[in-house]
């Protein structure tokens, strides 16, 4: 992961970490940890060849928003039921597709090391 401010207009830190900040694989961890689950509610009519997303949405602890495809936000739902319930208008079947989420390496942690001796 890199950290840098460069889109802020600051520069981009040395290679060495100043004293006192965070690991960059610790913040990475927490991140991974918190970010909120990523979701499509994809659309599908009586005639496969119309299958399509009909809105992606991120899920929070207590809220999940819900954005279309061309990037119009749609609204702010309690739950992804009511979310669904927007879309009821479609007259299709709605499926809901979570997207994977990568699984990462926990650099901060120390790997075992495993000396074999020979006899």
């Amino acid at each position: 992961m890199d950290i840098d401010d460069h889109h802020a207009g600051r520069p981009a830190p040395d290679e060495a970490d100043p004293p006192g900040q965070a690991d960059p694989g610790l913040l990475e961890a927490l991140v991974f940890a918190l970010a909120p689950r990523l979701f499509a509610i994809v659309a599908e009519p009586a005639g496969p060849a119309d299958l399509h997303v009909a809105a992606w949405g991120l899920q929070f602890p207590n809220e999940v928003v819900v954005v279309r495809p061309d990037g119009q936000v749609t609204g702010s739902f309690t739950s992804l039921d009511r979310a669904l319930w927007i879309f009821s208008y479609l007259n299709a079947t709605l499926h809901v597709v979570w997207h994977a989420q990568p699984r990462i390496a926990r650099p901060h942690q120390p790997r075992r090391r495993i000396i074999r001796l020979r006899r």
